[in-house]
């Protein structure tokens, strides 16, 4: 249900409507950051941008190097990642490496990953998502093209929910899952969708929306004590 391209994509008419405006330019920046909270399209919106900057005439899947920062934090985990900055792609006009939670660098992997940005010129586009951009050096953040990525409204939830309907061919009523999504304050498309893979499973519409929305679980010591 991933959408392939700016127009397929439910939502984020702010940041489609910036990349279209920039990069539609040909003017490619070399660090794009995609800012915002879990589950809301920064990983999918990445690899739509890394096939858009390659220009109108591409055809095929440009070469994406997508790191977890959390899993690939230390200073010698970006030393490597430089270097692979420095080669030029064999498909499309540039490589793109997608750096995940990219405030989770150590202090020496951000100096390594700003010294890098610092580069004129470079056959890389580097696209680091966050959901904490405070925690990001301020030389990166000065040097990226900043897209907030948010989350749906009522609108857009409804055009979500009924796209995935229709392509599952759900034919039951979905107003009581919306208003779940409604009451449980769902905006997350992650989410949304996670949640009427549990409607299609069986699930009551309440129970889909609980099932996939209760992010916080009490810790083991707090279940012990209420058990005692």
């Amino acid at each position: 249900m991933r959408p392939e391209s700016l127009d397929e994509i439910v939502g984020l008419k702010k940041a489609v409507a910036l990349i279209k405006s920039k990069l539609g330019t040909g003017a490619v920046p070399r660090a794009i950051l995609l800012r915002g909270p879990y589950g809301c399209g920064k990983t999918t919106l990445a690899y739509i941008i890394a096939k858009y900057i390659q220009g109108p005439f591409f055809e095929g899947n440009p070469e994406v190097r997508e790191v977890n920062a959390a899993n690939a934090r230390k200073l010698e985990d970006m030393r490597e990642l430089a270097k692979e900055a420095g080669g030029y792609p064999f498909v499309g006009t540039y490589n793109v490496i997608l750096l995940d939670e990219c405030h989770k660098l150590t202090g020496d992997a951000m100096d390594v990953l700003l010294k890098e940005l610092e580069v004129p010129k470079s056959p890389t586009v580097w696209i680091l998502g966050t959901t904490d951009p405070g925690a990001i050096n301020p030389g990166v953040l000065a040097r990226c093209f900043i897209i907030d990525v948010e989350g749906l409204d009522a609108g857009e939830r409804h055009e979500l929910v009924a796209r995935a309907a229709k392509k599952s061919e759900y034919k039951d009523e979905l107003d009581s899952y919306e208003k779940a999504l409604t009451k449980y304050n769902v905006s997350s498309p992650r989410i949304i969708l996670s949640g009427f893979e549990q409607l299609l499973a069986g699930r009551s519409a309440e129970e889909a929306v609980a099932a996939v929305s209760m992010t916080i679980t009490p810790e083991y010591h707090d279940i012990a004590f209420a058990v005692c």
